[in-house]
């Protein structure tokens, strides 16, 4: 039995008549022998919509509760497109992410899976019958409705691909993979044919959204054939892979962020755990850093840096003023509407020849930057968000990503 995974997102989902070309695409996978495990999100806005429902009534809604309506969508999806296979004479049948045994820890709103149990799933595909699992969503250990996060989906995809030892796993959004840059914000940028595990996690990780970088990493693990394609053409499709293109350093996309806050606390003075508190503080409000900063102590007293997504800003002012009298800092500094972009390519930072090609396009440009962070495959910069775009298409042309 040939089995391959096949998710698709809320885009691909967003009306009964892309649900029917959904149904169509399934169809046609059976044709060429393969039995798929279809893995679905909320229907378009759907999650939004429920989000925000639950912020009108309360604008901190519990966390259990948030997990229970959000948990919704997705029964939607996956029941309308088992009614659409039927109908066409296909056996087809949903199924929760409880129901198929998605065990996962006890963070309701990001949590992790710990294991897959699959005894239905598996017992549906003995049966012939296509299961229709609905993604981003777990139980707990608790026996509590849990969600993996925004994107879960692609977890739940890969996480099933791994469980029944699928021979692929292919992922269906509204654009035929990755791009050197988002196509819907830059023209005649081009498909990228293959990426390896390390390229695509830190695009995923810094902007680009056709991935979940969780779901690239747990790929990675097993050694998951990942395939990213539209559901709308056949333009192409982007390859996941474990194999490097030998020798070769270059940029292989770009991808960025906007609404960032830097938030500067200066003048602290030095003392046993000071930084391992700030981090500790953050963690347990959930706050995920994009970049952090430690300054050289001058005369007992250092810097701290940090740069957040404005959706943490309020958390990060309310935090701050809980350990002000505890930390010691002599000012704090805020500065708003800041971006980022990423260079991404096998080992650009680990070498000096993209870093030099980079800054020397940046001086030319007169483009100013707040600050920039390395790892061996991605080299990002900070700068006014104003200046992004203009910034993204000079480097587009610089490094050779865009067609003509």
């Amino acid at each position: 039995m040939k089995i391959i995974v096949q998710k698709f997102g809320g885009s691909s989902l967003a009306n009964l008549s892309r649900i029917k070309k959904v149904a169509q695409i399934i169809k046609k996978t059976l044709k060429e022998g393969y039995l798929p495990c279809v893995v679905v999100s909320a229907m378009g806005e759907t999650t939004d919509n429920l989000l925000n429902l639950a912020k009108k009534l309360n604008p901190a809604p519990p966390e259990r509760e948030l997990a229970m309506l959000l948990s919704c969508g997705e029964r939607i999806s996956a029941s309308l497109l088992a009614i659409t296979l039927t109908k066409m004479g296909i056996k087809a049948v949903s199924f929760t992410g409880s129901q198929i045994g998605i065990i996962t820890d006890n963070n309701f709103i990001s949590a992790r899976i710990r294991m897959v149990n699959g005894d239905r799933l598996k017992k549906a595909l003995e049966e012939k019958t296509i299961p229709i699992v609905m993604g981003f969503q777990g139980v707990s250990f608790d026996k509590e409705i849990t969600l993996l996060g925004r994107g879960g989906s692609d977890i739940t995809a890969v996480a099933l691909a791994i469980a029944l030892n699928a021979q692929r796993c292919e992922i269906y959004s509204d654009v035929a993979g990755v791009y050197t840059e988002d196509p819907n914000l830059y023209k005649k940028v081009r498909l990228i044919k293959k990426l390896t595990y390390d390229e695509m996690f830190e695009l995923s990780n810094f902007g680009a959204e056709v991935l979940h970088p969780r779901a690239c990493a747990l790929a990675q693990k097993y050694n998951l054939k990942l395939i990213l394609k539209s559901s709308f053409n056949k333009k192409g499709e982007t390859m996941i892979t474990k194999d490097l293109e030998f020798e070769e350093i270059k940029v292989k996309g770009i991808t960025h962020q906007e609404d960032l806050v830097l938030f500067s606390l200066i003048s602290i003075s030095k003392k046993p755990k000071c930084l391992h508190q700030v981090i500790s503080y953050l963690a347990e409000n959930k706050i995920r850093p994009i970049f952090f900063s430690h300054g050289l102590p001058e005369k007992e007293k250092f810097d701290l840096l940090f740069i957040v997504k404005e959706e943490d800003k309020k958390k990060c002012e309310e935090l701050l003023g809980k350990i002000a009298n505890e930390v010691g800092w002599k000012k704090i500094l805020k500065k708003e509407k800041l971006a980022s972009f990423s260079l991404v390519g096998n080992e650009i930072g680990q070498g000096g020849e993209i870093l030099e090609k980079l800054f020397a396009t940046l001086t030319k440009n007169q483009i100013h930057i707040d600050g920039f962070s390395l790892s061996p495959n991605r080299i990002t910069c900070f700068l006014p968000q104003k200046n992004l775009k203009k910034t993204v298409k000079i480097l587009l042309k610089t490094f050779q990503l865009v067609n003509g």
